[in-house]
């Protein structure tokens, strides 16, 4: 089966899904991409290579899809019929809903769509709240997207939320259904590698914050938090961040200000680029705790990290799924700085070992990635057989 994922170059979250496949013989996998979602300093050549090493072809890069600039989308949305023919692909799986959606109804051939988040609970909902001429522009964007979801052959979401506000939203056919991305619960629960560690971190206790340093995932409430924080703790842990590839810099430039201003109370920190999945695992296996503070989620493969490796989790007060969240890690009531501050005061005197275990359990039950991929190849079996129908126009 030949299968082409369009997707955000270097996401973990898309790797883990096309080499779960790219690893069979029994499917060819390409990967395609919006050109404004390459990072800065990579070329269409480096992400060519980058792909070849995954045993997946990358078939270039399309301009992102507008309304207002018809002229661009018409020749993005040629091109993207011609690899879709030149290449004989049986099926399109759109790995994130917005923007990506909205090239679904001028696709030659059946095309699916999974949603991770804040697409389908925050960017698709935001249109229909527009007004004024710019409201008409957004209304005709949420009409694409509503045409494609339900042109799909298939549609998944990687938590009961996301599912839950596709259908609300959207009233849908197909059903959506649950496939979280999930996580290598057996390697990551046996990976033992300090050398991956930063030399810094040697020998030393530190408190892990993964999600990228962007708006969204709320940095500012930690730095708030860690100024509250007795300087014992701010003696005895380093805190250990990541920027991320695709960051906004006058927001990174910021948090680093709050950092350097810390120190002056003891702070030591550190902020890492970029990880290797080899990489981040160990920082979960030797963190003494996890911190996320997302203001929106889907099922964060963070977490789930987190809990396959045995590591204290903390995470904000989000409807998660209860059968991986519930009464496996500390949640905050709010994005309270002093809450914040006195939950990692409290997981690092007294985190239960019981919470700890449960945690484990359920990540291994409903977050293990063989499983998930496996739900997700029973889809594409099985598309062959599903009636598709497609729209043409743009």
């Amino acid at each position: 089966m030949r299968i082409l994922y369009i997707g955000t170059p270097y996401s973990i979250h898309d790797v883990k899904w096309a080499t779960f496949f790219s690893a069979q013989k029994e499917y060819e996998i390409f990967f395609a991409c919006e050109k404004e979602n390459i990072p800065a300093g990579k070329t269409e050549k480096d992400v060519k290579e980058y792909y070849r090493q995954l045993n997946i072809t990358y078939l270039g890069s399309i301009h992102s899809f507008s309304v207002s600039h018809l002229a661009a989308t018409f020749r993005s949305i040629f091109k993207l019929k011609g690899l879709v023919r030149e290449n004989k692909i049986d099926l399109v799986h759109i790995l994130f809903a917005a923007p990506f959606a909205l090239w679904g109804p001028s696709l030659p051939c059946k095309y699916m769509i999974t949603t991770r988040g804040s697409d389908i609970l925050i960017v698709i909902p935001g249109l229909k709240n527009q007004r004024g001429i710019k409201g008409q522009y957004f209304n005709l964007l949420f009409k694409r997207f509503k045409n494609s979801f339900n042109n799909a052959v298939a549609l998944t979401g990687t938590s009961l939320r996301q599912v839950e506000r596709t259908k609300e939203l959207l009233g849908l056919k197909p059903e959506p259904i649950v496939i979280r991305t999930g996580v290598d619960v057996d390697s990551i629960s046996a990976t033992s590698n300090t050398d991956l560690l930063d030399l810094k971190l040697k020998g030393q206790k530190f408190i892990f914050s993964p999600r990228y340093m962007k708006p969204v995932y709320n940095i500012g409430l930690q730095i708030e938090a860690i100024n509250k924080l007795d300087k014992n703790i701010l003696g005895n842990y380093w805190f250990v961040f990541v920027r991320g590839d695709n960051y906004d810099k006058n927001y990174f430039d910021g948090i680093l200000q709050q950092l350097e201003a810390l120190k002056a109370r003891g702070l030591k920190y550190l902020v890492v680029n970029s990880m290797s999945q080899q990489e981040i695992a160990q920082y979960y296996k030797y963190a003494s705790l996890t911190i996320m503070t997302p203001l929106s989620d889907g099922t964060p493969n963070t977490a789930l990290e987190a809990m396959a490796a045995k590591c204290p989790l903390i995470v904000p007060n989000l409807p998660y799924d209860e059968v991986l969240f519930d009464e496996t890690c500390m949640k905050l009531k709010s994005y309270d700085a002093t809450e914040l501050a006195e939950k990692i005061t409290g997981a690092m005197t007294n985190y239960p070992s019981a919470m700890i275990d449960k945690a484990f359990d359920a990540v291994n039950k409903f977050g293990n990635r063989k499983t998930e991929m496996e739900k997700l190849q029973n889809i594409y079996l099985t598309v062959e057989s599903i009636k598709a129908h497609h729209g043409r126009k743009v």
